[in-house]
C-alpha cells in the first residue's frame, strides 16, 4: 500500500516568505530564542532558587543564493544604506507547510540587523542575513 511520509518535517516541504514575498533559493533559516534568564538567589545562597526570564531576544539567520532578478533591497528586506535603515521598516517571516499551507512558525516584527555577501571563484554568490524580531509564534516547528 502506498503512503506519504508524514512523520518528519523536511525542508523540501516548507516555504519561507519575507513580508509576503517568497524569496528564491533560501538555503537555510535558523531561528534562535533567548530569554536571558537571571538567577534569583540571595546572600548566603550559592544556588539559584529559580531562573527568571529578563529579556526576550529573537533572531533569524538566513543563508541564500543570490539571484540576478531578485532584489531584496528594493523589497525593503535588506537596506541600501544607513539612511534606509533609519526608516525603521519591520516585516514578518513565515515558515509555511507547503502541503497544508499552515503557518508552522511566524517570526514577527523583523528588522534587518546585519548581512554579508560571499563571492568565491567557481561558486554561486551567497548572502548571510541576520534579522532581529519582536515576537515568535506557532508551534509547528
Amino acid at each position: 500500500m502506498a503512503a506519504t511520509n508524514s512523520i518528519t518535517q523536511s525542508g523540501n516541504r516548507i516555504v519561507l516568505t519575507f513580508d509576503g514575498i517568497q524569496v528564491g533559493l533560501v538555503q537555510s533559516i535558523r531561528v534562535a530564542e533567548d530569554y536571558a534568564p537571571e538567577p534569583a538567589n540571595g546572600i548566603g545562597d550559592i544556588g539559584p532558587l529559580e531562573w527568571v526570564p529578563t529579556m526576550a531576544r529573537y533572531q533569524a539567520q538566513v543563508t541564500k543564493m543570490i539571484l540576478r532578478n531578485e532584489q531584496l533591497r528594493k523589497a525593503g528586506i535588506t537596506f541600501q544604506d544607513a539612511n534606509d535603515a533609519l526608516a525603521g521598516r519591520v516585516f514578518d517571516i513565515l515558515v509555511i507547510d507547503k502541503d497544508t499551507k499552515a503557518v508552522l512558525r511566524k517570526i514577527g516584527g523583523c528588522s534587518f540587523a546585519q548581512g554579508d555577501t560571499e563571492v568565491r571563484k567557481n561558486a554561486i554568490v551567497m548572502a548571510n542575513i541576520t534579522f532581529m524580531a519582536l515576537s515568535v509564534s506557532g508551534n509547528g516547528l
